[in-house]
C-alpha cells in the first residue's frame, strides 16, 4: 500500500447505473508538460469515451516526501518505518480519484496538495471543497463523494473526533 497509490492499479470508477467503467490510463509525465487519458468503456469493453488531458506534473519535493512519509508511518503505527520503504514518484499522480456521476458527469479528484488545505475536483472545469475538516491522512479526499451531478454535490466527512457529517454543495456552473 503507498500513499499515493504509486504501483497500484490506475484510479477507476463504475457508472451508478453499472453500464459503464471509467478509468484514468496512459499517464505522461516526463518534462514540462504531462497527459493522461480518461476512458468511459462499456461493459462489453467498447470505447464510449477517450480524452487527453494535459497537465503540468506537480514534482514532490523532499519536505514532501518527509511529511507524507510521517504520516504514513503513524498510520501503519510502525515510528521505524525506514525511509526507504516507500518510493516516491517524481511528481504527483494527476488524479486520485474518479467519481461517476448520476447524469453522466465525470468527476475527476486531482492531485494532492498538501497546503493549500482544499481538494480540487474537476468536471468540465473544477469545484474546490473547503471548509471541510481535513482528514488525518493528508492523501486521503477531504470528502468522499457519494452523489454528483451537474447541479449538485452530497459527500460525506468526519472530524477531528471521528464525528460524521454529511454535506451538499450547490454546483454554480455560472461563476467563472
Amino acid at each position: 500500500m503507498h500513499p499515493l497509490g504509486a504501483g497500484l492499479l490506475p484510479p477507476f470508477a463504475v457508472a451508478p447505473d453499472g453500464s459503464a467503467l471509467l478509468l484514468l490510463g496512459d499517464v505522461r509525465a516526463s518534462g514540462p508538460r504531462g497527459s493522461f487519458e480518461v476512458l468511459k468503456l462499456s461493459l462489453e469493453g467498447d470505447t464510449i469515451l477517450r480524452r487527453d488531458v494535459e497537465y503540468v506534473p506537480r514534482r514532490i519535493g523532499p519536505a514532501e516526501r518527509e511529511q507524507i512519509h510521517q504520516a504514513f508511518a503513524e498510520y501503519v503505527e510502525d515510528p521505524r518505518l525506514p525511509r526507504s520503504a516507500l518510493d516516491f514518484p517524481e511528481a504527483y499522480p494527476p488524479v486520485r480519484q474518479l467519481v461517476a456521476g448520476n447524469d453522466g458527469s465525470l468527476w475527476l479528484l486531482r492531485e494532492l496538495d498538501l497546503t493549500g488545505g482544499e481538494d480540487r475536483w474537476e468536471v468540465e472545469g473544477f469545484v474546490r471543497i473547503t471548509g471541510v475538516p481535513s482528514c488525518p491522512l493528508p492523501w486521503e479526499p477531504r470528502m468522499t463523494i457519494l452523489r454528483a451531478t451537474w447541479e449538485e454535490i452530497w459527500g460525506t466527512s468526519r472530524d477531528d473526533l471521528g464525528v460524521p457529517y454529511i454535506h451538499r454543495f450547490r454546483v454554480d456552473r455560472r461563476c467563472p
